[in-house]
């Protein structure tokens, strides 16, 4: 049958499941320097439901070899919309800003070779376009490809650094209740005596315990 176990230390409290070889409900409890106590010598301690923690390296290998795997790895399945968000959206501006750059490079390419027969430049040029201009959009539609390229490195790697950092504090403790358990901040006014003139002053004595 199965029986129950209490851990009891520093007023934490976990179940934890065993077997045991007769009828009876066993009840093994922890005492506070974490030694087992067995109150019957017939429990078949099986295992320890343990607590999800990821690894870091394992989280970091998952994020390199796949945008997002990291996150899917480290249960932060929230964050996959921001990752693969970032990815969509500059995969779109890469492929928008290449298509206007090669439209500009070929026009400009046109318009100062010698071939009467290339005149691809004619659709700009109708609409107001000059030569210069043709060639300060190539260059500027080139920019913006560029940067968009670099952002998406940019994004595959802040995507890998979260995975890491994400696995390397997954069980930190990051709450802003001061006064929880194993922590506590107190703060009291206290009035301070000079011995050696016999003055007094007020002063605040903090004691903080984590």
């Amino acid at each position: 049958m199965l029986g129950c176990v209490f851990n009891l230390k520093s007023q934490e409290v976990e179940l934890h499941e065993f077997e045991t070889t007769n009828s009876d409900t066993i009840i093994v409890m922890d005492d506070l320097d974490g030694r087992i106590m067995l109150v019957d010598d017939s429990v078949s301690y099986t295992k320890e439901k343990e607590k999800f923690k990821p690894n870091p390296a394992k989280a970091t290998w998952c994020a390199v070899l796949f945008p997002g795997a990291g996150q899917i790895y480290n249960r932060k399945y929230w964050k996959l919309p921001i990752v693969y968000g970032g990815f969509v959206g500059l995969g779109f501006a890469i492929s928008i800003n290449n298509q206007k750059y090669v439209s500009f490079k070929k026009a400009y390419g046109d318009l100062i070779d010698s071939d009467p027969t290339t005149n691809s430049y004619e659709y700009f040029t109708s609409r107001g376009y000059s030569q210069s201009s043709i060639k300060n959009s190539m260059n500027i539609y080139r920019r913006y490809r560029d940067l968009s390229i670099a952002g998406t490195v940019v994004v595959y790697a802040l995507s890998i650094i979260d995975a890491f950092v994400d696995a390397q504090l997954f069980d930190y403790d990051i709450s802003t209740n001061l006064s929880a358990e194993k922590r506590t901040l107190h703060v009291e006014p206290i009035i301070m005596t000079e011995q050696t003139h016999n003055t007094k002053g007020i002063g605040v004595y903090c004691n903080f315990v984590f």
